[in-house]
């Protein structure tokens, strides 16, 4: 099956990191759902990922944003709109469609992961390796390492 070990680092934190272990056609939506898990996250926000590719496209669980851009994209104005032209320079996509071996095989090794606009958490999502021999159809987050007696988890502040 294989699967992708990844790298999640919080831009303003970059203590706070975990490493995942994810099927290859997990969904950037599933992808979302393990990273709330490894932090402790409730889901609560909306999220977005991106990359820095051609075009720089969103992949996103807005789906009011998804759907205006897909009208406007359809249905240009006639006259130009400021406000129409920003939803146009950046595509949007759902993020359940879209599988991560999609946007890595663009050639992209990081992705950028935003959760709660109004916060605005960052992290930044790092390919470490390919796994070729992965049987498990589930993700894995993996544990921290021990320090002392106990395990130690750096934790992002309360949203």
């Amino acid at each position: 099956m294989g699967a992708y070990r990844l790298k999640i680092v919080m831009k303003d934190l970059p203590a706070v990191a975990r490493t995942l272990i994810v099927p290859k056609r997990i969904s950037l939506a599933a992808l979302h759902a393990v990273i709330q898990y490894a932090l402790g996250w409730r889901d609560y926000h909306l999220y977005d990922f991106s990359t820095q590719g051609d075009p720089p496209t969103r992949y996103t669980n807005d789906s009011e944003g998804a759907a205006e851009y897909e009208y406007y994209r359809e249905n240009p104005p006639d006259t130009p709109h400021r406000r129409v032209e920003m939803i146009l320079a950046r595509p949007l996509k759902l993020a359940h469609t879209v599988p991560l071996e999609q946007l890595l095989a663009r050639g992209g090794k990081e992705i950028d992961y935003t959760y709660d606009f109004g916060d605005n958490w960052q992290l930044s999502i790092s390919l470490e390796e390919v796994i070729t021999d992965y049987l498990h159809p589930m993700p894995f987050v993996r544990t921290p390492k021990k320090r002392g007696r106990r395990k130690m988890w750096a934790v992002p502040p309360r949203l």
